[in-house]
């Protein structure tokens, strides 16, 4: 990961995480994720897609630091 850093990858570590119960280290990849995705639209798009969708996420879906980070997400694919 550190030669290729990957949003797809990120999105797939946090996942797996988070369906172990390891909700802070999840949350911390997906933040990873989102930095890697600022360079990329289909990147942030398919971030916010499994935030919102991937069943792994449902809990992480109603912290503050997950919610902060889709909504600047939805925003950015909204101004684009």
């Amino acid at each position: 990961y550190r030669i290729t850093p990957s949003t797809p990858l990120a999105i797939d570590v946090a996942a797996c995480l988070a369906a172990d119960g390891h909700e802070d280290a999840a949350a911390e990849w997906l933040t990873v994720a989102a930095r890697i995705a600022d360079a990329d639209q289909s990147s942030e798009t398919l971030l916010l897609l499994a935030l919102k969708n991937d069943d792994e996420f449902y809990r992480l879906r109603e912290r503050d630091d997950i919610r902060r980070l889709t909504t600047l997400l939805a925003a950015t694919r909204r101004s684009s």
